[in-house]
């Protein structure tokens, strides 16, 4: 930038307030976020079908190693931006498979989303809106540009996502059965009366640090099972909790801090990950495994749903940055009374 450049930015910025300026910056964003995702939809003619309709088919490119939550957040950017613009939405991971949500030999057989959620309009199955006169293919990516994502550091009860979380309860419903079992896990884990402090930890963030896994390269940073332990107490000391509910999907993480906190910690018994060894060294990727090997995709996404609604049954939550963390927002009825992140 030269130095009559620099001249012109200062008057504009003397000029223009600072909330203008940043409302035209998010306005030229968004626009600019738009052209990209309309260059990558693709508009189909399959049939007959539903003429005064428009199909909006959320899918993703087969590469993604998305999980559970991953795909949730994307799903909930693509009914946005679908029902934004009066399309109904729809969403195919039976054509466009995902391995972080379906087993290899149910592929192309059955929609993966349908394992853990309902269709987000009752009464269109695939099979109909691929022989519709309107189809609008979304984005191979998974979502809109511009959307929320499972990294995205939000305030999440800023106003700007209220629309998220409507969205949200109208369309992405859980399975009822799920849903089922979270209620028998509730009132059996939970003390009857007590308040009750989630914690969702991310400890696959931890060893992505620690051993510089490619894979992770893009997470943020996790914290330690000591830092972890630490911050738990912090808050159940400052808030006055007698317990505290824990997602966490590595096995010593959970041995370890159950150790340390004794019946104060609540938490789902499932086979994890050992990121960590019994003496809290990383596994080499090799040396990675669930402790259960008959353990598939489905019923750890099942797991692991439970704990994220179970969190959401908690009065306030300490969380580490993941998916599965920031669904709870929108999976829970009303509000958190607080929340922290790990420090």
């Amino acid at each position: 930038m030269n130095r009559q450049d620099n001249w012109v930015v200062m008057i504009y910025r003397s000029i223009v307030p600072e909330n203008i300026r940043k409302r035209y910056s998010e306005k030229i964003y968004e626009r600019k976020m738009n052209k990209k995702t309309l260059a990558e939809l693709e508009r189909k003619s399959f049939g007959d079908l539903n003429k005064d309709k428009t199909f909006y088919v959320v899918r993703t490119d087969n590469t993604q190693r998305w999980g559970v939550f991953s795909t949730y957040l994307f799903v909930l950017s693509n009914v946005k931006y679908a029902v934004e613009r009066g399309w109904i939405p729809i969403v195919d991971y039976k054509n466009y498979f995902l391995v972080g949500l379906q087993d290899d030999e149910s592929r192309g057989k059955e929609n993966a989303w349908n394992y853990y959620f309902e269709d987000l309009v009752p009464g269109f199955p695939l099979e109909d809106v691929y022989q519709s006169k309107n189809v609008i293919l979304g984005p191979l990516r998974g979502q809109p540009y511009g959307s929320i994502s499972w990294n995205d550091k939000l305030d999440i009860y800023d106003d700007k996502y209220w629309g998220y979380r409507q969205l949200a309860h109208k369309y992405l419903r859980v399975k009822p059965v799920i849903l089922k079992e979270v209620e028998v896990s509730y009132r059996k884990l939970f003390p009857e009366g007590e308040r009750v402090l989630g914690v969702g930890i991310r400890a696959g963030a931890h060893w992505g640090g620690v051993t510089g896994d490619q894979s992770w390269k893009n997470h943020p940073k996790g914290k330690s099972v000591e830092q972890c332990i630490e911050n738990i107490r912090k808050y159940m000391k400052q808030y006055h909790y007698n317990f505290f509910f824990l997602s966490c999907e590595d096995t010593y993480y959970v041995k370890t801090i159950k150790k340390e906190m004794g019946d104060r910690c609540l938490c789902i018994d499932r086979p994890r990950v050992n990121f960590f060894d019994d003496a809290g060294g990383p596994n080499s990727v090799d040396d990675l495994y669930i402790c259960n090997e008959d353990y598939g995709v489905r019923q750890k996404n099942n797991d692991y749903i439970k704990e994220i609604l179970l969190l959401t049954k908690c009065h306030s939550l300490v969380l580490t940055v993941g998916g599965g963390n920031t669904a709870t927002f929108f999976l829970k009825e009303g509000k958190f009374e607080n929340v922290w992140k790990l420090l």
